[in-house]
């Protein structure tokens, strides 16, 4: 086979799109098809009925007193037809369609779910109550799976497990070779990916998930309730776990088997496929019914069972081999070797079952070998997968000890998961063209994929295993219209809830493109999706999951309760695994740039604010005190927090002052809102720095006022999105404006450290030639600094390009001739958040100003400063807009005003051991010093006479440490 790419089997030509492909919306679904979706979604009726003593004998009026007992639960009521309570109507419509057989069938039985599932035009969508209409929500993912898959996701599994399965060797050495875990969190397609390559690969899928989750969420695929059941029922030990496994698995193949003989000798008449991808399509079409699937399922299921029974007959023998083998094992140990021994496997216990299980495989491999004209010659020929795979994570009783001495005596007691002893069955084929996929949304790798030091395998213990690493790699950034023109959209085409879904999982935009979801039930759904109970008091996972997509946390490294609060957010909250090591260690997880999401947290933040202002700095406290915060950019972190803030209060402030009305409106956050207005409604000196000048261009004092040249620009940022290369950009700060997101620039990037891209006008297309940004360098010192040496210069970070290109998308010029497309302004921002009151001074390069001490702002310089004066004459220079905040205290941000600063300074570890001392009389404080934490005071030295050193003031040092 070829060594570079593999293709899938079947695998033709890509089918081209537009690139402006815009997916058409289905009409809402009709009854027929929604009804069966939405009793699935309510209460039991036996648990409704209040009337115990209904007419058993009048079958009309039996049927009123069921249909007024539903009317008054909240969720039936808004879906049933109230208007049959008039008995007339009701019984027309029993007449009509011949119901009283039926009646009087659901009389004896109790099953009035299945009468109303069957009879549509009971239900009334034109008088749904909101309540129902989140029950109705709940069929849109179905909807969603009917999208047609894009991306080479399914291709490129289909790659690694090919790669993974060449790992095969001696026997002794491949333990595990064919099982691989697929971890990732809602909404990236697993269960669609799998699906997909179902398409090509002959596939036994199976979706474990809890029925309940049906029910409470919109949760699909939809389980298959026999299957979980036969899996999860309870059982006796470990051995009457493995035997209901291999007399499952061999069934399964048997009756694969003996339908695909069947169709081979029925409906084609004998002809064969022409290949095996031809009868994986075939199988997987046939499996898409749920009818066949169900039927097919459940006669395993039953023929399992009874193949169980009859083996409990043999249960003594059983136990008889297993403990002669044992015994055969031990006497083959060494007197003199104290290694230990790991129990004997499948095969060595249950022989018979096992070699069933696998001549039952072999019986599948042949039928499918035989029903085609050429073999791909692919090392992969069968997929089995289990979707929802944590449902396995529960304890099996009596589990066979994992490690056993010499004189076969257990070494620990570890407690083996029914996903240990799955995987253990399986194992009797790892010689065969066959791999097993887990699939979960929960990161506890040490469930699905633990690592050495945390197995439950003797085997995996002593290294004679092959543990493949979690497949990560699903879709992203994969909408139908992409790649995007870089110029043909405005601000209103960006702020669309159509166009934030494109970026980012497929879940959202699937569901746009392809439901009757509206705008609000969209961003009601991803709530839900962060936030699944919808509390007013949210839990901590939940407020972390807000606020780390908004504003980007980072974790203490191998931090136990770091690591678990990671897990916890990637199960439940949308956090995306991006990689997990080899050997299962570490996982790289985070929240990557996905516009839609953030839009949904943005507006759960400003819901809790409401009620809680501090939440996001009492919530960042909490976890740094508890350590799981890495905290070495914490003056970026505050930094980010301040902003983000500042920027939902501006959005709110325009949205209201535009409006009038309070109510929330579905994207009010990614419209973006003036920079005017974002920058007073973070700073409270924000008058001063709109009165800016171009510090670098000249000293006229006719230059344009920031507030001039950009204050009805506009500012979009939802949240912040770390940028490891390039980043630092004109062009990367456009995608950024796209996108809804501010720059987090790479680690040890030179000068800035946070960007925020500005659309400088607002009349035509949001193109690369109309972004310019504001470049900020957040520090963390005791001191100030110099404004003038730490303003940032676009040039040193190369920003802007040196020679544009200019385009046809704005309709006329850019602002006065001082200010051309080639010459966008930009601004540097310093925020020195370390400083505290210690020194009042005033520095500028310019002559001095009336302003506050801890703020500085650029004013035109009296004359050109060395960069400018020996500039090439035609080289272009963009005017730079200066300021400098020196502290960080509610006399510089609105947003410490109103939730105080003590959380902000302990986050900074403003704290001082001399400041914050509880006793300050002068002997105190020197007594403090002499203790040598920190050195340089004179009390440090006075173990040593020096002469002729000048001394410094008691008054000069104590205003130090204060």
């Amino acid at each position: 086979m070829d060594q570079g790419k593999r293709k899938s089997p079947g695998e033709g030509p890509a089918q081209p799109h537009d690139g402006m492909h815009q997916v058409k919306r289905l009409r809402q679904p009709d009854l027929e098809s929604v009804a069966p979706e939405v009793i699935r979604s309510l209460p039991p009726i036996a648990n409704l009925l209040r009337s115990t003593s209904f007419p058993r004998t009048d079958a009309l009026r039996s049927l009123s007193y069921i249909i007024l007992d539903l009317l008054h639960d909240k969720d039936w009521g808004g879906v049933l037809d109230s208007r049959l309570l008039d008995l007339t109507r009701l019984r027309q419509v029993v007449k009509d369609h011949d119901l009283i057989p039926a009646i009087e069938e659901c009389i004896d039985t109790g099953k009035w779910e299945e009468f109303f599932e069957k009879r549509p035009y009971f239900f009334n969508p034109d008088k749904l109550s909101p309540p129902s209409k989140d029950i109705l929500s709940r069929f849109w993912p179905s909807q969603a799976w009917k999208v047609e898959y894009k991306g080479d996701r399914a291709q490129l599994l289909f790659e690694t497990i090919c790669e993974m399965m060449e790992h095969r060797g001696e026997k002794t050495h491949t333990a595990y070779v064919n099982i691989a875990a697929i971890l990732q969190s809602s909404g990236y397609g697993k269960s669609r990916m799998v699906d997909e390559h179902a398409k090509f690969v002959f596939t036994f899928p199976f979706n474990l998930r809890s029925p309940n989750e049906t029910k409470s969420g919109a949760a699909f695929p939809l389980p298959d309730e026999t299957v979980r059941e036969y899996f999860l029922l309870p059982r006796s030990g470990e051995l009457d776990v493995r035997i209901a496994f291999l007399a499952f698995f061999a069934e399964l193949f048997n009756s694969a088997a003996s339908l695909l003989q069947d169709h081979l000798s029925g409906p084609r008449g004998g002809n064969k496929f022409k290949k095996l991808s031809e009868v994986a399509l075939w199988w997987h079409d046939y499996l898409s019914l749920d009818a066949n699937r169900q039927q097919f399922y459940a006669s395993v299921v039953g023929s399992a069972k009874r193949l169980v029974e009859q083996e409990r007959g043999n249960r003594s023998r059983v136990g008889v081999a297993r403990e002669s083998s044992l015994m055969g094992s031990a006497s083959n140990v060494s007197a003199r070797s104290q290694n230990p021994v790991p129990p004997l496997q499948s095969e060595d216990v249950l022989p018979d079952e096992s070699k069933a299980a696998r001549t039952a495989f072999s019986h599948l491999l042949k039928t499918l070998l035989g029903a085609v004209l050429y073999d791909e010659l692919d090392p992969v020929k069968v997929i089995i997968y289990f979707d929802e795979a944590h449902e396995l994570a529960t304890t099996v009783p009596d589990p066979v000890p994992i490690l056993l001495d010499a004189n076969q005596r257990p070494l620990d007691d570890t407690e083996r998961l029914l996903v240990d002893v799955l995987c253990s069955t399986l194992d009797v084929f790892m010689m065969n063209p066959m791999m097993i996929l887990l699939l979960s949304t929960t990161s506890s790798f040490d469930k699905l994929a633990p690592s050495r030091v945390m197995a439950r395998s003797a085997r995996m213990i002593q290294g004679k295993t092959i543990d493949h690493a979690p497949i990560t790699e699903l879709p992203f950034d994969c909408h139908p219209s992409f790649p995007l023109d870089d110029d043909a959209y405005t601000l209103a085409d960006i702020s669309k809830l159509e166009f934030l879904s494109r970026f980012g999982r497929p879940l959202f935009w699937s569901l746009m493109g392809h439901s009757a979801m509206g705008d609000a039930e969209v961003i009601a759904f991803a709530k839900r999706k962060l936030d699944p109970t919808g509390s007013r008091k949210p839990s901590i996972e939940v407020q972390t999951a807000v606020i780390d997509l908004l504003m980007m946390l980072d974790y203490t490294p191998l931090h136990t309760g770091a690591d678990l609060l990671q897990q916890e957010l990637v199960a439940g909250h949308m956090r995306t695994v991006a990689s997990v090591t080899q050997d299962r260690r570490i996982a790289y997880t985070g929240y990557p740039s996905e516009p839609l999401l953030a839009e949904a947290a943005s507006s759960l933040l400003e819901q809790w604010r409401k009620d809680t202002p501090e939440i996001v700095i009492r919530l960042i406290s909490e976890h740094h005190s508890n350590g799981l915060l890495d905290l070495g950019d914490a003056g970026e972190l505050v930094a980010r927090i301040l902003l983000t803030l500042g920027y939902q209060e501006a959005c709110r402030k325009e949205f209201l002052d535009s409006s009038g009305s309070q109510d929330n409106p579905t994207t009010y956050f990614s419209r973006g809102c003036k920079l005017k207005t974002f920058l007073e409604c973070t700073f409270v000196n924000a008058s001063l720095m709109l009165a800016a000048k171009p510090d670098n261009i000249g000293n006229d004092s006719a230059l344009p006022s920031l507030e001039s040249a950009l204050g009805n620009a506009v500012v979009r940022f939802t949240h912040f999105s770390k940028w490891d290369k390039r980043g630092s950009s004109h062009f990367d700060a456009h995608s950024a404006f796209l996108r809804g997101t501010a720059i987090i620039c790479k680690t040890n990037q030179k000068k800035v450290d946070l960007i925020i891209p500005i659309l400088v006008r607002t009349d035509g297309k949001a193109c690369p030639h109309v972004i310019t940004a504001l470049l900020i360098q957040v520090k963390r010192r005791m001191r100030r600094g110099s404004p003038s040496t730490l303003a940032i210069d676009e040039a040193d970070i190369k920003f802007f390009p040196k020679e544009p290109a200019l385009c046809q998308c704005c309709p006329g010029p850019l602002t006065s001739s001082s200010l051309t497309i080639l010459t966008l302004p930009y601004i540097s921002l310093v925020l020195d958040l370390g400083v505290e009151h210690t020194r009042r001074y005033v520095h500028l390069a310019s002559p001095p100003r009336k302003t506050k001490p801890e703020l500085y702002v650029s004013s035109a310089p009296q004359s050109l400063t060395t960069r400018s004066r020996s500039a090439p004459q035609n080289q272009r220079v963009h005017p730079r807009y200066a300021i400098y905040v020196g502290t960080c205290s509610p006399t510089q941000f609105h947003e410490i005003d109103r939730t105080g600063q003590e959380g902000y300074r302990k986050l900074l570890r403003l704290g001082h051991a001399f400041r914050d001392h509880p006793r300050q009389g002068r002997a105190h404080l020197r007594a403090v010093k002499e203790l040598s934490l920190s050195r340089g005071y004179k009390e440090n030295e006075q173990w040593l006479k020096r002469k002729g050193m000048p001394t410094e003031s008691d008054s000069e040092e104590d205003s130090d440490a204060r």
